[in-house]
């Protein structure tokens, strides 16, 4: 594809789809076993925001209130606020990071 005299390759993706009712019912309400550690990959520059402060690292507490509440005004089943934000700030860190 070309734009604006830029040359740029589009591969192949697929996308999963599914429901917030089905994400709910199979990672919320199912109580599945705890995820003990997972990886996130930022493909493109990424900064969190904290007040008027943009953080170069993925701050646990910063990404999770972000999702959160984006599930909350979406889905029809409401998580919660401050109390898992707060739970997650204790129990969720970075353990490696390469910026």
């Amino acid at each position: 594809m070309q734009l604006l005299g830029a040359t740029f390759l589009v591969g192949d993706r697929e996308d999963e789809i599914t429901s917030y009712d089905t994400l709910y019912h199979t990672l919320v309400a199912a109580e599945p076993e705890p995820i003990k550690r997972f990886d996130l990959k930022f493909i493109t520059p990424t900064s969190f925001a904290q007040s008027r402060l943009h953080l170069p690292l993925p701050i646990p507490a910063l990404m999770f209130r972000s999702w959160l509440e984006r599930w909350n005004h979406f889905a029809p089943v409401y998580l919660g606020s401050d109390e898992l934000i707060e739970y997650l700030s204790t129990t969720v860190a970075v353990a490696r990071h390469n910026i």
